[in-house]
């Protein structure tokens, strides 16, 4: 389902950026550390070291992301007949391709999921409307 960019070799520094801005534990570990290190750790070390979260995340421009949405409602809070309008507490779901997030689960444990903050990705612009 992934795949992974080229990891270090041994002794090769994983310094620089993450391309966001902060400056992550592992943007100064080289290759010898990350080996007593959790693989989430080290997948996010090999993934996160160059990744730009302001790029659409395809490798070809005229490439497009395929965004699906899901919603659930959960609850209807307010209607109001005259201005139809209706307040409701929803959830939303985005599933989306992101090319750069990709590694080798077999390099890494066969470890094909791991969790990362919202923030530190690339996340389509939604707006709902009527």
């Amino acid at each position: 389902m992934f795949r992974r960019r080229n990891r270090p070799k041994s002794g090769e520094s994983l310094s620089g950026s993450s391309g966001d801005g902060r400056n992550w534990p592992w943007d100064a570990l080289n290759a010898t550390e990350l080996e007593g290190r959790s693989f989430e750790y080290q997948i996010k070390a090999a993934v996160m070291q160059e990744y730009q979260k302001n790029s659409r995340p395809v490798r070809k421009d005229s490439d497009s992301v395929k965004v699906f949405v899901g919603f659930s409602l959960f609850h209807i809070l307010d209607t109001d007949e005259k201005y139809q309008t209706i307040k409701s507490l929803i959830s939303v779901r985005l599933r989306w391709t992101d090319q750069y997030l990709q590694w080798d689960p077999e390099e890494f444990g066969n470890t094909s999921k791991i969790w990362m903050y919202a923030n530190s990705i690339w996340l389509p612009d939604i707006l709902i409307s009527n």
